[in-house]
């Protein structure tokens, strides 16, 4: 009887050695397959609910707020706001009418408001059909939070408009933007 050659016994664990690393690397190259198979199939699915809208919250708003200047309010005007929110809290698109300001009051006038990272600092742009940036006579800074249930914003004539005495003394405080932070 023959005892089998150690040579051969070597060949035969290199050998499956060999299969099986070729096997691992079958192994994880599917598996990265499915993997990239599966983020591409996230962001398409991510990009569809984004387009359906399925990222916004419906804002609808109504009340009244005082008008100041120079440090005292000089009357009250309504502020209507209807419109659509991101439930990240970065944007605001919709009606932003302001009773003692005619042009926001347009029927096909849009707001657009764009908060600044991590604060209650914000711009806001009007527009209509035809004339993005459309002059509504209101400055384009203002504090407002990001559920838009206070604000102060400032009239290119020096007058603010403001849910409360705070903000409009912090909005009257501009050129310096003041970031604020709230819980």
């Amino acid at each position: 009887m023959e005892e089998p050659a150690e040579i051969d016994v070597r060949s035969a664990l290199t050998v499956l050695i060999r299969e099986s690393r070729s096997a691992l690397r079958r192994d994880w190259s599917r598996r990265f397959g499915i993997l990239c198979c599966l983020l591409i199939a996230g962001f398409v699915i991510f990009g569809i609910l984004d387009r359906s809208g399925a990222f916004l919250q419906k804002v609808e708003r109504s009340y009244t707020v005082g008008i100041w200047q120079d440090g005292e309010k000089i009357g009250e005007t309504a502020v209507t706001i209807s419109g659509e929110r991101s439930i990240w809290g970065r944007s605001y698109v919709g009606r932003f009418a302001i009773d003692a300001v005619e042009k926001t009051c347009r029927e096909r006038m849009q707001a657009m408001i764009r908060w600044e990272k991590k604060s209650n600092c914000a711009n806001i742009t009007f527009a209509e059909p035809g004339f993005f940036g459309a002059q509504a006579g209101i400055e384009h800074f203002l504090y407002c939070d990001r559920k838009l249930n206070w604000f102060a914003l400032s009239l290119e004539d020096g007058r603010i408009i403001a849910s409360d005495q705070g903000w409009a003394q912090l909005q009257a405080l501009r050129p310096d933007e003041y970031p604020v932070y709230m819980n």
